[in-house]
């Protein structure tokens, strides 16, 4: 149950934001077991990368943002708070909009949004937006490309949408930017390179990060910043458990897929699942690597 006695409006950004974020973790506890609830928890923890990437955005009172793949709706929510600046979001799983839209009249009944800073959510295709041309100021796409085929496509449509002069920001994976000690456990290895194959097989990349920029500059768009999202951590047993949490379920939803493309047999995903289930925590450096990169339409 989500409980607070705070009126959103006597508290600072950072405030308003720590806000966000515990309202976030309340609706997770609220959802059962699945994808979708470790999703957001892991969104959460991914809040301190963003930070700064959204201050050299900027988005103004008097500009449109459009988050693509926007999930539960945190960048949308984070740009209301620290820059009291209205916003769209797209998804194409209709959970994660339900879910932003829960959070989202959350935060306005504590006043922690300015309202006149509007956040609206609903479902979107980033290869075939439901928007107008020269429709937004900003547009924020935060790991989609991995899983396209043809991303050209993708950069086109942002590209239509967007405002002659207008910014993007698009940011996504590097794999081999990854780093853990102690390793992962075997199991871990083995599953997460399922899914890392089977997005292969779809047309997906995990390593698109690199690509990012010469799909932009093809794309008709001046690159204007390159940034290497380097995140080196010491991960306690809480957060580790979040993503193990997230790929167990993303492994249980896609097992049928896994085995029909013959990517593990049946008694090879089930062994190595239960093994993982079973795997202890243990406290671990991480170092994450994303690659985002900031561009502009020109006018």
């Amino acid at each position: 149950m989500i409980r607070t006695n705070v009126a959103g409006a006597s508290l600072s950004i950072r405030e308003r934001v720590e806000l966000l974020n515990n309202l976030a973790a309340g609706v997770a506890t609220t959802m059962s077991p699945g994808t979708a609830r470790t999703t957001l928890q892991y969104t959460i923890s991914l809040t301190r990368i963003w930070e700064h990437l959204l201050e050299e955005i900027s988005p103004q009172r008097d500009e449109m943002t459009l988050d693509i793949g926007c999930g539960f709706g945190l960048v949308n929510f984070e740009i209301g708070i620290r820059f009291g600046a209205s916003s769209v979001g797209c998804d194409i799983i209709p959970e994660f909009i339900e879910g932003a839209r829960v959070i989202d009249g959350h935060l306005r009944s504590l006043g922690a949004i300015s309202p006149e800073a509007t956040t609206m959510f609903g479902y979107g295709d980033i290869c075939g937006l439901p928007y107008g041309d020269q429709s937004f100021d900003v547009v924020v796409v935060r790991e989609v490309l991995q899983y396209l085929p043809d991303p050209t496509v993708a950069v086109a449509e942002i590209f239509r949408v967007l405002k002659p002069g207008g910014r993007v920001i698009v940011e996504d994976l590097e794999d081999d930017l990854y780093i853990v000690e102690p390793p992962n456990p075997d199991s871990f290895i083995l599953l997460h390179g399922a899914i890392a194959n089977l997005q292969k097989m779809k047309g997906g990349n995990r390593n698109v990060g690199r690509r990012l920029a010469p799909l932009l500059h093809l794309g008709g768009f001046e690159v204007t910043k390159v940034s290497t999202l380097t995140e080196g951590d010491f991960v306690d047993t809480t957060s580790a458990s979040y993503e193990r949490a997230f790929v167990i379920d993303q492994l249980i939803s896609a097992r049928s897929e896994i085995i029909d493309k013959g990517v593990l047999t049946s008694d090879e995903f089930d062994s190595n699942i239960e093994d993982l289930k079973s795997q202890p925590f243990h406290p671990q450096f991480r170092m994450n690597g994303r690659i985002a990169v900031q561009a502009r339409r020109p006018r």
